[in-house]
C-alpha cells in the first residue's frame, strides 16, 4: 500500500500510513485518540492531494475547530487543538522522510487565540489543603496525582506493592489502563504506561509516604483505589467515586457553614470543582515553583517530549511575571495616592 502512494495521493490515504505506524508504538487508548483526531482532520482536508495542501488551509481548519469542535459542539480545548495540529504535521513528516515533499505545511502553525476551551488549571493553595484534610476514599488518589503527578490511567491499576514506602520511598509506574472500544465500562490493564517515557519511578514526598503507610495498614484491596467490593475500578465506578468526592468538597467548603452532601433537598454547586488532570497540572506547577529543572520535571511527569514540559513551564513563567507586574502596579498606585 505504501509503495502505491505518491504526492498526488489524498491526505486521508497518507493518514492511514501514520495510523499503521502508531499501532505498534503507542497504547490502545492513545491509538483510539489518534484515530479520532485523524477522522476529524479528514473532514477538512482528507480528500485533498497532499501536494496541494497549503498552510492557510491548515490555519482555516484550526480556526474552525477553535470555535467549534463538531464532536462536542463547543470550542476545542487548546491542548486538543495542538494535538490536531501535531498529528496533521506527523502525516506530512512521513512524506518528507520519503523525499515526496520538502516543506511541512502544518509544522509549527500558530494556534488561534480565540475563545479556546481551557480545561487545565493548578488548584489553589487552599484547595490543596482541602485535598489533604478531607476524609474520603478518593483522598489517596488525589494526593498521589497532586504530589506524584500520576495520570488517571496510571493510578487505577496501581497496587500497594508498587509503592516503596520502607526503603527508597517512591512509586513505580509500570502499567496503565485503557477502555475497550465496544465495551465502554471495562478497563483493561496494559503493561507499560501511556508512552515509553511514561514508565518511570517517581519519589514520594516524606509526609505523603507517612500518610500512605497508615492507609496501607487499613487496605482491604491490593488496588490503591478500587470499587466498594475491592475490585479494580470500571469507568462508571471511577466517575461515581470522583463525583462523590467533588460533592463532599462542595458540601464541606462551599458554604459558610459545612453541610451534608446527603441533604434531601440537594446542594447547589458552589465550590469550583477540579479534574484528575488538574491535580497532575498542579504537580507540574509545584515542580516549577520548587525550582525543579525542566528536564527532571519532564522525566517525573512522564512526558514523551521535553517540549511538552517546556510549554507548561513557559506558560507558568508568563503567569508569574504578570503577577509580579500587578504587584508593582499596586505599589506605584499607592505612591501616587500618597503624593496627591
Amino acid at each position: 500500500m505504501f509503495e502505491e502512494l505518491t504526492s498526488k495521493s489524498t491526505f486521508e490515504e497518507w493518514s492511514k500510513i501514520l495510523y499503521r505506524k502508531k499501532r505498534v508504538r503507542v497504547s490502545e487508548g492513545r491509538l483510539d485518540n489518534i484515530a479520532c483526531r485523524l477522522s476529524l482532520i479528514n473532514k477538512f482536508i482528507g480528500q485533498l492531494p497532499v501536494d496541494e495542501i497549503k498552510p492557510y488551509q491548515i490555519d482555516d481548519m484550526l480556526t474552525d475547530l477553535s470555535q467549534n469542535n463538531p464532536n462536542t459542539n463547543r470550542p476545542m480545548a487548546k491542548c486538543t487543538l495542538k494535538d490536531v495540529r501535531d498529528i496533521t504535521a506527523a502525516v506530512f513528516d512521513i512524506l518528507i522522510e520519503n523525499d515526496l515533499m520538502v516543506k511541512n505545511p502544518a509544522a509549527g502553525r500558530e494556534l488561534p487565540h480565540g475563545n479556546l476551551y481551557k480545561r487545565r488549571r493548578a488548584i489553589t493553595f487552599s484547595e490543596q489543603m482541602q485535598v489533604i484534610s478531607t476524609p474520603h476514599r478518593c483522598r489517596v488518589c488525589a494526593l498521589l496525582m497532586m504530589f506524584c503527578g500520576l495520570r488517571r490511567g496510571e493510578l487505577i491499576p496501581l497496587s500497594w506493592s508498587d509503592l516503596k514506602l520502607d526503603t527508597r520511598i517512591e512509586v513505580d509506574i509500570n502499567k496503565s489502563v485503557y477502555r475497550m472500544k465496544n465495551r465502554a465500562n471495562i478497563f483493561i490493564i496494559k503493561s507499560g504506561a501511556k508512552s515509553e517515557a511514561g514508565e518511570r519511578t517517581v519519589p514520594i514526598p516524606l509526609d505523603l509516604a507517612l500518610f500512605l503507610k497508615k492507609e496501607r495498614e487499613k487496605a482491604v484491596s491490593p488496588f490503591i483505589t478500587h470499587k466498594l467490593n475491592g475490585e479494580m475500578h470500571t469507568p462508571s465506578s471511577w466517575k461515581a467515586m470522583w463525583n462523590s468526592y467533588q460533592c463532599s468538597l462542595n458540601a464541606a467548603y462551599g458554604f459558610m457553614v459545612p453541610r451534608s452532601k446527603y441533604s434531601p433537598y440537594g446542594l447547589p454547586k458552589v465550590k469550583k470543582s477540579f479534574t484528575p488532570h488538574d491535580l497532575r497540572h498542579t504537580y507540574a506547577t509545584l515542580l516549577y515553583k520548587s525550582g525543579v529543572d525542566v528536564l527532571t520535571a519532564s522525566r517525573l511527569l512522564g512526558h514523551e517530549s521535553v517540549v511538552t514540559t517546556l510549554e507548561i513551564y513557559t506558560h507558568l513563567e508568563k503567569s508569574m511575571v504578570k503577577k509580579s507586574i500587578d504587584k508593582f502596579d499596586a505599589y506605584v498606585r499607592e505612591i501616587f495616592k500618597e503624593a496627591f
